[in-house]
């Protein structure tokens, strides 16, 4: 028992170095389609939100992963975002709950400019997601720019 309760306090060590196991560009398409390529980049998005809501962007089919850390990262900056705005990670599974998690601990809000987000959930031996979303949670109206969005895989003990 301690040592269930241990693997959610204590942070998860790794076992090798990250690796790079997917990253977006314009020749993926987003899954929403209001998601606008940037003209002249390789890997930037404008979105206009109107309201609050949950953003689907990108989703990885059956990664076959388990065991380990695994990282969304994305480069953000926003123009007149009202609220705030963070990114949201969802695993999904055949025969469990999904887990989600949401960054708001590092918030996107107002008028900012580049920085790097991050936001990462930590997989078991066994747990094997058949779908990873990659989202945005927002609270409100603004304009969001996004790029360098990415997935990494940690191997952990």
């Amino acid at each position: 028992m301690l040592a269930w309760i241990k693997t959610f306090i204590l942070p998860p060590r790794p076992l090798g170095s990250p690796l790079l196991f997917e990253t977006f560009n314009h020749e993926v398409a987003p899954l929403r389609q209001d998601l606008s390529p940037v003209p002249g980049t390789r890997s930037e998005w404008c979105l206009k939100c109107r309201a609050p809501e949950i953003v689907s962007l990108f989703e990885i089919e059956n990664p076959r992963i388990e065991g380990c850390l695994l990282t969304y990262r994305a480069e953000m900056r926003s123009e007149g975002l009202r609220s705030s705005a963070c990114l949201e990670l969802s695993c999904h599974f055949p025969d469990e709950a999904p887990l989600i998690r949401l960054g708001w601990h590092h918030l996107l809000s107002g008028d900012q400019n580049w920085e790097y987000y991050e936001l990462t959930q930590r997989l078991r031996p066994g747990q094997r997601p058949d779908q990873v979303l990659l989202s945005l949670a927002i609270e409100g109206p603004g304009t969001i720019w996004l790029k360098n969005v990415q997935v990494i895989v940690t191997p952990e003990l």
